[in-house]
């Protein structure tokens, strides 16, 4: 970016293994009860680490 001229920002995130979400947003049955659907938003991140962009 420096070496373009562009200014920004980089932005790490730190992530757990999610272990303590185990019996929630990683599960079928409770995100169900909850009427939750998380397909698009995974196919969304599937579609981003396949292709590098987010088409958010």
């Amino acid at each position: 970016m420096a070496e373009r001229g562009e200014k920004g920002s980089i932005v790490s995130i730190l992530c757990d293994d999610g272990a303590r979400y185990r019996d929630t947003i990683f599960d079928k049955d409770w995100l169900a009860a909850r009427d939750l659907d998380v397909a698009a938003p995974r196919q969304a991140i599937s579609d981003f680490f396949e292709t590098g962009r987010f088409a958010g």
